[in-house]
């Protein structure tokens, strides 16, 4: 995904962290970009938060945080998987002041949260993977994609997204559990378990709530859609359509799939969570 700016917020003097490489590679992150992120507040990086169990240490390294999602990223240290292995925890629970992201008062799914290991590789204005630094992804002898989750310092790292299911501001200023239990790997759904641990952290998402926000009456081509309401922050977009008929979201699906900028330069595969269908 790539990160957009908001108009009108400005830069002043602070003390700049190295990023992790699934926020500056993985969102394509510019070094003035990450300046306007940190200066604002909407990512912070972390130096307290490490556990170390059976020879593995995690530690939470970095939050970007706005009024729909949450993005964190731990680092991973005493583990190693070869090329075209997916390393994975085996269980992952989260909950937001004591509130579980699946199941929340009443039954009421709040928001949600999935994790995945970072393997290096991002969708280019081609929409195909390529390296985060643009370079073609590696290729064996038969044209298959060869993967990599290990870091050049041999580290891992794991991404944890949360989605606020369109609930704005939920995230924002709300404690934060986490825990990471087991290590191994996965192949096509399937878990195999290698070192049993547990990691366990608890923490305060901080972040940004102000979006650029645009009120308009914009058709989709002839699908009988109309966007209606943009919130544009430096990490999320959140869009309302007008669909008086069903076949619209048959036509265009409810996802949204990338920008388009005035200069002409297309970013197709921004999203990293599925939408939300509404009435």
């Amino acid at each position: 995904a790539a990160v957009l700016t908001i108009g009108g917020i400005s830069v002043g003097a602070a003390v700049y962290l190295r990023w992790s490489r699934s926020f500056s590679g993985g969102l394509q992150v510019s070094e003035e970009q990450q300046k306007v992120l940190e200066t604002t507040g909407m990512a912070v990086s972390y130096e307290d938060q490490t556990v170390t169990d059976q020879g593995i240490t995690v530690s939470l390294k970095q939050s970007i945080v706005d009024n729909y999602f949450a993005y964190l990223i731990f680092e991973v240290e005493g583990y190693r998987v070869e090329p075209n292995i997916q390393p994975a925890f085996e269980h992952l629970t989260v909950s937001l002041d004591g509130e579980d992201s699946v199941e929340g008062r009443e039954g009421i799914q709040f928001y949600t949260a999935n994790g995945n290991f970072y393997d290096g590789l991002i969708i280019g204005s081609t929409g195909l993977r390529q390296k985060a630094d643009g370079s073609p992804r590696d290729l064996d002898e038969n044209g298959n994609e060869i993967t990599n989750y290990m870091m050049d310092d041999q580290t891992l790292e794991y991404w944890l997204i949360l989605d606020a299911r369109g609930n704005k501001g939920y995230f924002l200023n709300k404690s934060l559990h986490v825990e990471l239990e087991n290590i191994g790997t996965v192949a096509q759904a399937d878990y195999f378990p290698d070192r049993e641990g547990h990691w366990s952290f608890d923490f305060t998402l901080t972040g940004l709530e102000e979006m650029r926000t645009l009120e308009l009456e914009a058709p989709i081509g002839d699908t009988g859609m109309t966007v209606t309401h943009v919130e544009f922050s430096p990490a999320s977009a959140y869009i309302e359509y007008l669909c008086p008929e069903q076949n619209g979201f048959d036509l265009v699906g409810d996802v949204f799939p990338g920008i388009k900028m005035k200069d002409g330069i297309l970013y197709p595969s921004l999203w990293l969570e599925p939408g939300v269908r509404g009435a």
